[in-house]
C-alpha cells in the first residue's frame, strides 16, 4: 500500500492498521509523513516493522512491513 499521508496522526496510522489487517498487506510506504526529529514515534504502525525512514517536518517517507509476513522473510533490505 502506498499513501501520500500528508502527515501521520495517530488517527490515519489506526485507519491504515485496520486496512492493512482487512486486505493482508505485507508492505507500507508513505510519503510527506511531516514528521520530524522530535515526533519520530509517529512513524509506528502496530504490526508492522520500519525498514527505511527519512525524518523532515515538511516532507519525510517511511517503508514497513508486516512483522508476520512469510512473504518478505529472509530477504535483507539494502537502504543506500
Amino acid at each position: 500500500m502506498q499513501i501520500n499521508v500528508e502527515g501521520l496522526s495517530a488517527a490515519k496510522r489506526h485507519i491504515m492498521q485496520s486496512l492493512a489487517e482487512i486486505h493482508h498487506i505485507d508492505v507500507i510506504c508513505l510519503q510527506e509523513t511531516y514528521v520530524n526529529d522530535d515526533k519520530s514515534d509517529r512513524l509506528t504502525i502496530s504490526g508492522f516493522d520500519i525498514i527505511s525512514y527519512t525524518l523532515h517536518a515538511k516532507h519525510g517517507r517511511a517503508i514497513m512491513f508486516a512483522a508476520t509476513s512469510l512473504m518478505l522473510r529472509g530477504f535483507v533490505v539494502s537502504v543506500l
